[in-house]
């Protein structure tokens, strides 16, 4: 292979995973700031750009009008602390090695605040999740990181916060480009979205929780209090989350309009999240990890490119692509090792996605996913079966289960991601740490730990 021909790329043919060589020189780039918003467990159905029919996201759907909506974007572990660590990293969980919740971000692999600030570029950081903590080396290459929880706010007073801090820094003097990220937590449950936020659903609040006989609910005490005082439907909880992306969407609107107002053009805006929420859609709720169906690991990502006219891309990206893009494309910057994100600017037909659950996979590959649930799991959520395939084009819903026809494609599919799997022998034993202080109240407040 040529190393020295631009956007050369490694295939690796038993697993198909693609990954960028070391050797892509620097791309000519006009070096733009970067605001990146990511909202932890926020849906990409969920959002009016993504064809939902309430009323949630008139901000971001603003936005989504002006760029590049890719709408097949998948997390490649719905689990913040490992997603977010594909995003910083551009690897794949089971190369980056960081465990689904509660660890750190591996010093060996260099990150996306890492290369930007080798690039020049005034890198900072507000984010909201204990699993993103200091502590656990998610600020490498930041020169400022703030960790909202520490300020002593309730998990549903965040979003303001981290609003304000992010205007505060917009409004600095900036002899340089700069690289911003935010990270809200509003639609992580427990989901306490400010009253004027919410709006009930339709007459039909759908299923009363209480009496449906196979189920997982996890969550929140929020959650689960409610549950236990009796009439709590499935509608009741969409109302709330669905609320809560109505709250956060006018906050990014703040950030957005302050974005335009001082940098216009110079500026890359990116709207995106570290993975979905489980809202009963398979008779789990409150939740992402278990599964890997869209619920969980279909995400918004919305790129607001200066002098790209809006579109719609239907092809198969990733969470992790978002490195390449701009550390590459956007600051010039070298890629020092092999990672699987590729630059959301090119394509690549034959590219295979791995998605890892706890409890299931997916394989996502010509436009297809092919999603296998765990024995255990499928019997207490009693799921009629094990194999699930869906066309994602066609039915972005994932209504009509493919698998009873692709017997021969799922066992290729599977073999692939075991072999993956196992090589790479994720997740690492031993991994996860014990928080303590403040991180462990927040992860306390937000489910992880009782």
């Amino acid at each position: 292979m040529n190393r020295k021909r631009f956007g050369a790329l490694l295939i690796v043919p038993l697993l198909g995973v693609l990954v960028l060589t070391t050797g892509c020189p620097k791309r000519k780039a006009p070096r733009h700031n970067v605001v990146l918003i990511t909202v932890d467990a926020l849906r990409a159905d969920h959002l009016g750009a993504y064809g939902y029919p309430r009323h949630t996201s008139p901000q971001i759907d603003r936005l989504a009008a002006g760029s590049l909506v890719f709408t097949n974007a998948f997390c490649p572990i719905p689990k913040t602390s490992a997603s977010i660590a594909s995003l910083l990293t551009g690897l794949h969980p089971f190369l980056h090695k960081t465990a689904p919740v509660q660890d750190e971000l591996h010093p060996g692999n260099p990150t996306l605040a890492e290369m930007l600030s080798r690039q020049g570029y005034d890198t900072a950081a507000v984010v909201e999740n204990a699993n993103l903590s200091i502590e656990n080396g998610f600020n490498r290459g930041f020169s400022r990181y703030t960790e909202i929880w520490k300020d002593g706010y309730e998990k549903q007073a965040t979003a303001e916060p981290i609003t304000r801090k992010a205007i505060e820094f917009l409004g600095e003097k900036h002899d340089k480009p700069f690289f911003l990220w935010l990270h809200y937590i509003d639609t992580h449950a427990p989901y306490l979205p400010p009253a004027e936020f919410v709006k009930a659903g339709p007459q039909d609040r759908g299923r009363l929780i209480q009496q449906i006989d196979k189920k997982v609910i996890a969550g929140t005490r929020v959650e689960l209090e409610r549950i236990a005082a009796g009439d709590a439907r499935e509608g009741d909880f969409v109302d709330l989350y669905d609320g809560a992306i109505r709250y956060v969407d006018e906050q990014i609107g703040r950030v957005l309009r302050e974005v335009q107002a001082r940098f216009g053009a110079d500026t890359v805006v990116i709207v995106s999240s570290d993975h979905g929420e489980e809202l009963g859609d398979h008779n789990l709720f409150f939740d992402h990890g278990p599964l890997t169906f869209q619920s969980s690991s279909r995400i918004p990502l919305i790129v607001h490119f200066p002098g790209k006219s809006p579109q719609r891309i239907d092809r198969v990206v990733s969470f992790m692509d978002i490195l390449p893009t701009v550390a590459r494309d956007i600051a010039g910057a070298k890629i020092e090792r092999e990672i699987q994100g590729v630059s959301l600017f090119d394509e690549h037909a034959e590219r295979k996605l791995f998605i890892y659950g706890l409890f299931s996979h997916t394989t996502i590959h010509r436009g297809k996913s092919y999603t296998s649930v765990n024995q255990s799991l499928q019997g207490l959520l009693g799921l009629s079966q094990g194999l699930y395939c869906y066309d994602m084009i066609a039915d972005p819903l994932e209504r009509k289960n493919l698998a009873a026809g692709e017997g021969k494609a799922f066992s290729q599919m599977d073999k692939l991601y075991y072999h993956f799997l196992n090589q790479n022998d994720y997740p690492p034993r031993g991994a996860g740490k014990k928080a303590s202080g403040k991180n462990l109240d927040n992860l306390k407040t937000l489910g992880y730990v009782n």
